[in-house]
C-alpha cells in the first residue's frame, strides 16, 4: 500500500505501510488467543498475560488504523461526509455478510439457550444492535457506530481537540463497567441508582462498543492523519515500552484488587496503542507482495477463527484432547487453510465476489 504525502515543503514522498500490515497480522493472531487461550494447560499467569495484556492491544490498534485511513481519504478541514458514509456502509455490509456466515452458530445458541425462544430472538436482536451479532463481529458493529459519531462531530465543525476530550470522557466512563468495575460496586448500596445502572446494562450489555471504545481510537487515528505530529522513533520506542510497563502494572493491580468484570479496556492502552501505531506507520520496510497478502490474511483470520473453533472444540473434547497449545495451533491451521483458499479463489473471475469477505 502506498500513499503520496505532501509535507510542509511541498515535496511529495512515497510512503508504504507494509510494517503496519505485518502488525495487523500479528494483531489478528493475538485476537485468536483471546478466544482460544493457548497457555491454560501450562501456566495460568502466563496465559493471563498473553490474553488479558498483550492481546488487548489488537482491537484498539485496528480501530486506530480505521480512523487513520478513513481520514487519509478526506480531512477535517475539507471533510467529505459521503466518503465516511460510504465507508460505514461497506463495513456494515461486511457485518451483515459475516453474520449470515455465522448464522448456524447463532441459531444454535438461540435454540440451545436457557431462555424461551422469543426471548432468545429478542436478546440476539439486542446484541446485533448494541453488542455484536456473534463474538468478535462486535468490532464491525462498533466501527460503524464510531465512524458515524466521528462523522457527526466533524460535520458539526467541533474542534478536533474537543472531539478527543469527548471521546476520552466516554472511554473513561466505559472503563467503569469493565476493568474498573470495583469503583462501581459501592453504588450497590444505593438501590435506585443501582437498579438504573442494571437497567442500562440490560440494554447495552457492555461498554466494549463503538461509543465508549471505538470512538476514542478512531479519533486518535483522525488526529494522526490530519495533524503534523512528529516524533523521533527513539522517543516512540521509549514511550511504547514505558506505556507497556505501566499497562502491565495496571493489569496486575486491577487483578489483585479483584475489580475486573471484563478485560477489554484499560487506561494505559491509550498511550501504548498510540505509540505502537505511530511506530507502525513510520517504520518502512522493503515493499513485497507478502505484506499485501498478510493484510488479507489478517482480516480473514479475525473474522473467521471463532467459526472453526466452535467445531474444533467439540471434536477435540470428543477425542479427549485438552492441550491448549495444540488447540490454538489447530484453530490457526484450519483458519489459515480456509483464508488461503478464499484469497486464491477470489483471484479468479468466477469467484471474485469472495473478496467481499475481507475487503
Amino acid at each position: 500500500m502506498k500513499y503520496v504525502e505532501v509535507p510542509s515543503t511541498g515535496e511529495k514522498l512515497q510512503k508504504n505501510y507494509c510494517f503496519l500490515d505485518l502488525c495487523k497480522f500479528i494483531g489478528a493472531l493475538l485476537v485468536v488467543t483471546i478466544h482460544v487461550p493457548p497457555l491454560t494447560s501450562y501456566s495460568a499467569l502466563l496465559n493471563y498475560g498473553v490474553v488479558n495484556y498483550l492481546a488487548r492491544l489488537a482491537v484498539p490498534f485496528f480501530f486506530l488504523s480505521s480512523g487513520y485511513f478513513l481520514f487519509r481519504k478526506t480531512s477535517y478541514d475539507a471533510f467529505c461526509p459521503n466518503i465516511a458514509f460510504t465507508y460505514a456502509r461497506r463495513i456494515f455490509r461486511l457485518y451483515l455478510l459475516w453474520t449470515v456466515i455465522y448464522s448456524p452458530l447463532i441459531l444454535k445458541n438461540i435454540f440451545s439457550g436457557d431462555n424461551e425462544l422469543y426471548q432468545g430472538i429478542l436478546y440476539w436482536i439486542r446484541d446485533f444492535l448494541f453488542v455484536g451479532s456473534y463474538s468478535q463481529l462486535w468490532y464491525l458493529n462498533a466501527t460503524v457506530v464510531a465512524a458515524l459519531i466521528l462523522t457527526l462531530c466533524v460535520s458539526k465543525k467541533i474542534e478536533p481537540q474537543r472531539i478527543f476530550l469527548l471521546a476520552l470522557l466516554l472511554y473513561l466512563i466505559g472503563l467503569l463497567p469493565q476493568t474498573y468495575f470495583g469503583l462501581l460496586r459501592p453504588l450497590s448500596g444505593i438501590p435506585p441508582l443501582w437498579s438504573l445502572l442494571k437497567m442500562v446494562q440490560q440494554v447495552i450489555v457492555t461498554t466494549r462498543n463503538g461509543l465508549f471504545e471505538g470512538f476514542l481510537f478512531m479519533t486518535i487515528g483522525m488526529l494522526l492523519a490530519n495533524r503534523n505530529i512528529v516524533l523521533k522513533l527513539s522517543t516512540v520506542a521509549v514511550g511504547f515500552l514505558a506505556s507497556m510497563l505501566l499497562l502491565g502494572c495496571e493489569v496486575l493491580l486491577l487483578r489483585h484488587l479483584g475489580w475486573i468484570r471484563q478485560w477489554d479496556m484499560y487506561l494505559f492502552l491509550i498511550p501504548a496503542v498510540f505509540f505502537l501505531f505511530y511506530g507502525a506507520i513510520h517504520l518502512e520496510v522493503r515493499e513485497r507482495p507478502l505484506y499485501l497478502h498478510l493484510r488479507k490474511l489478517s482480516a480473514l483470520f479475525f473474522y473467521s477463527h471463532t467459526f472453526f473453533d466452535a467445531f474444533l472444540c467439540e471434536m477435540l473434547a470428543a477425542w479427549g484432547w485438552d492441550n491448549s497449545i495444540l488447540h490454538y495451533l489447530y484453530v490457526v491451521t484450519v483458519t489459515f487453510i480456509f483464508s488461503e483458499a478464499v484469497i486464491l479463489a477470489s483471484g479468479h473471475r468466477s469467484f471474485g465476489w469472495l473478496k467481499k469477505l475481507y475487503s
